[in-house]
This record gives structure tokens, sequence and C-alpha cells, in this order.
């Protein structure tokens, strides 16, 4: 929705592009009146919020003579046809709903697939399997903006089918070169059961074998990727230095672009596969686009690890002593950057922040000497091996999160049903104390400006709206029997989904405001079409501008909060079969 306006009060004409639910997006000032009609391009500077410097603006050499104000640096340009309609995947027993609009969602296309394992719905494609074949479908260039007519136009504009079968798990590379599947393991005199595709040709590019099942939470830990290093990323020479006479007998070839033939994939994607002999193996494309082996890791056996951003891992190995260890991918494996030492683990979770180069690791027993519940401890290292520490934090921990701007992280811990939860530095130091509550998750919006707290599957589904800025709770909002929560990609909106077979009742979406004002409900019939993924369509955070929240809604937030404390509503469990 384009508005065209003249703000009076500043006698200073404006453009404002607002979003659909009517919240300003940025605003442009124009120095002239506008008389005739805006093209298609709007530049835009700086936000309402700064009108009223321009009013105590001093005399200064970049000055507009004509106007007394300060020039102000342009933005590139945004069309508002650039900014994509927000969609959402239904997957089905027997079909894929893509439901258009947020949050409406009221336009349904239906697409007859049985459910072999979870698709990927990109801004690009949908891909999914079948039971012989891979379909990696485009979608039209208009599907994105709403331009298209699903009941007279084609939704995709083009098919790539990959020849496998039985596939169970699916995986995107981040940038979208590469395309893994794992199958059904059917004995050693298989072909291999793990296959990395190129997504835009369709080429298998390697194939291998992994006995081991893996279940929804240990999916993707056995292919990881990451991105070639450049010379401002490198560490400095240290011990670590890459020793080109010993890579554990493999020869690097990391810098094929001094070779006098250059490689036209010496900055793509580099992958890393866990081994079954639990080895990581590192690879990268040569100058035919095919996967070869640079490098593996043998030092210790992984039972967990995990690749970041900038080429650095962490795996975790029982032994005396046992521990995590971080490694540099260019390093030649003799000495960790850094190592921190701990007693064998059930479970370890390493999270790194957007920009690898911090890593949170997350371990729980479930039988400690200290309490009979086990124990749960989150270590914090830096990718550059100059920091580790133990974060101290009350056992139970229930989760930490990054914020997507890799500077602080979230904490949820202690006893239920009323959690603690703490806004962190990335050295560990508490900044803020977030009180306490029903909650046992912490989700960060695409931007960090927001983040949610939410109590879900065992507790009642209390959802905090919280903005960063002012560190203060702003919304409140309700999503009972919730299984899954996640952000829109532009921020706007919070969806809750249950889903079977975690909840065999009421598998429902509800689409929720930033301010936990509920927009949209979509049922499902547990038996005849229950809901196993409901996800959003996944679009770069570029295409979304960093919107802070409106007036109007920060309004509605506080009447909705005051509103279920006088109701009660807010704490209290009611069964499906008393609701009104």
């Amino acid at each position: 929705l384009l508005k065209l306006s003249h703000e009076y009060h500043n006698f200073i004409p404006s453009i404002t592009l607002l979003s659909s639910s009517l919240s300003p997006i940025s605003v442009m000032p124009s120095h002239k009146k506008i008389e005739e009609p805006i093209g298609e391009t709007l530049h835009f500077g700086a936000p309402p919020s700064e009108k009223k410097k321009r009013n105590r603006v001093k005399k200064d050499t970049n000055k507009d003579m004509s106007t007394g104000l300060k020039e102000k640096p342009m933005i590139p340009a945004l069309k508002p046809q650039d900014i994509p309609t927000e969609h959402m995947l239904a997957v089905l027993p027997d079909k894929f709903l893509i439901m258009w609009g947020a949050p409406s969602l009221n336009r349904v296309i239906s697409i007859p697939a049985t459910l072999q394992c979870k698709p990927i719905f990109t801004h690009q494609e949908l891909i999914y399997a079948e039971k012989t074949v891979v379909h990696v479908k485009k979608l039209d260039a208009r599907f994105n903006n709403s331009a298209l007519d699903s009941e007279k136009d084609k939704v995709f504009a083009e098919e790539l089918t990959l020849d496998e079968e039985d596939v169970d798990k699916l995986l995107l590379s981040p940038k979208g070169e590469y395309i893994v599947t794992l199958a059904r393991f059917r004995g050693t005199g298989n072909k291999g059961n793990l296959a990395i595709w190129d997504r835009h040709t369709g080429k298998e590019l390697w194939r291998g074998i992994h006995r081991e099942h893996m279940n929804g939470e240990s999916w993707p830990k056995i292919v990881m990727f990451y991105s070639r290093r450049s010379s401002s990323d490198s560490s400095s020479k240290s011990n670590n230095e890459q020793d080109s006479s010993e890579n554990n007998g493999v020869p690097t070839t990391e810098h094929d672009e001094d070779n006098t033939t250059p490689n036209p994939y010496a900055d793509s994607e580099r992958v890393a596969i866990l081994t079954t002999k639990q080895d990581i193996l590192f690879m990268m494309r040569n100058e035919e686009g095919n996967l070869m082996h640079q490098k593996v890791y043998k030092k210790k056996k992984v039972r967990f690890w995990s690749m970041g951003a900038k080429g650095h891992f962490v795996v975790y190995a029982d032994g005396k002593p046992g521990g995590a260890y971080l490694y540099d991918v260019n390093s030649n494996f003799k000495k960790p950057l850094s190592q921190i030492p701990f007693v064998p683990v059930e479970s370890c979770e390493i999270k790194w922040n957007k920009q690898g180069d911090q890593v949170l690791i997350l371990t729980s027993t479930a039988v400690d000497d200290s309490s009979y519940y086990g124990t749960s401890r989150l270590y914090l290292m830096n990718g550059k091996g100059s920091y580790q520490n133990a974060v101290n934090i009350e056992s139970p921990i229930h989760d930490a999160q990054w914020s997507p701007k890799g500077n602080e992280f979230i904490s949820v811990y202690g006893k239920t049903p009323n959690c603690k939860a703490t806004l962190y530095n990335q050295r560990g130091q508490s900044l803020c104390d977030l009180g306490t509550g029903p909650r046992n998750n912490a989700r960060w919006n695409p931007h960090g400006r927001l983040f949610c707290l939410a109590g879900i599957r065992s507790m009642q589904g209390r959802l905090e709206f919280w903005n960063r800025e002012k560190k203060k709770m702003f919304g409140l909002g309700q999503a009972q029997e919730a299984s899954n929560i996640s952000w829109s990609p532009s921020g706007q909106y919070f969806a809750s989904s249950t889903v079977s077979p975690i909840m065999n009742v009421s598998n429902k979406i509800q689409i929720f405001k930033y301010n936990g004002v509920l927009k949209s409900t979509k049922n499902f019939d547990v038996k005849d079409s229950a809901l196993y993924y409901a996800i959003w369509q996944s679009h770069p955070n570029e295409k979304f501008p960093d919107v802070k929240p409106s007036p109007r809604a920060l309004q509605e937030g506080k009447n909705l909060q005051t509103q279920k404390k006088q109701q009660g509503t807010t704490g209290r469990y009611v069964p499906p079969h008393l609701r009104k």
C-alpha cells in the first residue's frame, strides 16, 4: 500500500511506504511540493523519529541552501513489488497446501504428493521426495509478489528431477548450491544411500554410505557446509598454520586460484561429511565441478560436531580427557585452537552464531551425582580460540539462542513451570534479567529487533513478545497445544503449529502479529488430513526492511495484556472439549 502525504506540521512533504499491516516501513522527505505522480522507484531517507532533529540542524557546509536541511545519505532504491508476499506450506499425508498471503493465508493451492520426508520451501523452488524420485520445482517469477493467479496460471515454471528412491531426509545448502539426499540403507551391496547433487543441473557430485538411522533431531548432522575464507578473514600464523607436508595423508587444494588454470568453482561452498568411521571428510569442487577430497580429520572419534560459517568446526569426543575441541579447517589438526574438558554427556547441542565466530555448546546428562534428574550445562567458545568458558546458569537449561546480530544470546533455564530467562553478551556476561514465567523456548525475529519467549509442548502455550531495544515485554499471546513455533521471514508475523504425531488432536496453524494479536487460524481434521509440517517460505533477510514496532501495534499489545490479565486466562489450561 503506497500513501502520498504532506507533513505540513514541519512544512516537509514526505512519501511513506506502508506494509500490509499499515505500519510504516520508511519515510522520504521531499524539498519540493509533489505535483506529479511518483514512479515505481522510491529512495528512502531518515525515519520519522528524526523529524525533530531537522528543526535543530545547525549550519553546515553540506546543507541544502534552499531549505537549510542537512542532506541525508540515500540508501539503495526499493521498489514496492520487490517486497515479497509471505506464504506457508502445510504438509499433509497425501498433499501439500501452499497458503498465500500472511497473515490470512486465505488462498490455497493443493499439490498432490505422498509424504516421504520433510520438504524444502524457498523463495525459488519447492523440493520434495516421492517414492522413486525427488522433485525440484522452480516457482514462477510472479509467485512471491502474488501477481500470479493460482486458478488460471501455473505455479511452477519448470521442474528438475533427481532419480533417488526411498529418500528419508532432504537438505539444501545455505547458499543453495547443493541438495543432499539420505535414503534408507539396504546393506553393504548398496551403491550408497547418501548423495550430494548440483541444485541447478541435477548432476550427482558425490555418493557414499551412511549406516546409522537419522531421526529428526540428528539430521542434518551428517553433512554440513562452509564458505571459503577470504584473506582478510584468515587468522594470524600460529602453531595451527597449515602444514603442506602433513594433512593427514590427503593433499590440500585450498589455493587452486594460484594454479595456471583457474578453478571456476573456487568460491563454491565447501562440504564436510561425518563418515561411518566417525571421521570428518572435507571436500571442495574441482575444475570439472565434481567434489574431490581435500583433507580428513582423524584425531578423535567424533560423537557430536558442527561447522561454522567461517571454516571453524567443533567436535565433541569421549576420552581422557573428553570434551569439546575447536579447530580451523585450514590447519593440520595437530592442536585445537581451544578446548573445554567436561565429563561424558548423553546429548550435546552446538550452536554457532550467524557470523560463525562464536559458538554455544549445550550439554546434558540423564543422571548426575548432584541430581537424580541429570544436569545440563552451557559453554561458550570464541572462533579464534581466544575465549572459552562455562556460562554460569542454573540447571536445567531448556534453550539457548543467538541473536541474528551475533553479539548476544538468550538462555531459558530453571525448574518448571516458572522458568527464568536472561540476555547475555558474547562473553557470557548477563545484560538483562527477563523475569520468570511458563516458557521453555526462545526465538529471535530475523532482524534481531524482537524476540519471543514461549512455553510449548509440555507447557501452556504462553507467548511473550519482547522489544530488544527497550528490554520490555510489549505483547502476549496464547498458542495452546503448540508443537512448533517460528517467525516469518519479515519478522512481522509469528506462527505456531500443532502437528502429528507429536499431538494427535487439534492440529492447526495459528498466525500472530508481532505484538501477540491472533490474526488467523487454520484447523485440520486429524482423522482425514493430519498436519505433519507447517513451513514458512524462506527469503533472504535483505528482501524485508527492519521495521520498528508501530505505536498502534504497541498499544494493541498493551490492551491484549490487560484483557488477558482481567480474564485470568494466561496461565490456565482449558481442555479442547470445554473451549468455546
